[in-house]
């Protein structure tokens, strides 16, 4: 594998999408599950209503299945991004 510009960073960043629920704790109800998903995971509100009516929420073993942690890949982007922005 040849790590060099945007695919250090993606490959960076695939490492940390099978965090999220597995490393958190003291998520007793669905509304702690999707709390902690929207605050930590970067879930948008459109795929907390989907997550929510397939009841994805109701148990931390299916949370951990169907949720994956977006919020270091949303970092990343922002970040080239906004160096972009001010680099042109």
């Amino acid at each position: 594998m040849v790590h060099r510009g945007h695919g250090v960073i993606l490959d960076s960043v695939n490492h940390f999408s099978s965090q999220g629920f597995s490393s958190a704790s003291g998520l007793k109800t669905p509304e702690d599950r999707m709390a902690f998903a929207v605050d930590h995971l970067s879930v948008s509100y459109s795929e907390l209503r989907d997550f929510a009516a397939r009841k994805v929420f109701d148990n931390a073993a299916k949370a951990t299945k169907e949720v994956t942690d977006g919020a270091a890949f949303r970092f990343i982007s922002n970040f080239v991004r906004n160096k972009r922005k001010f680099d042109l």
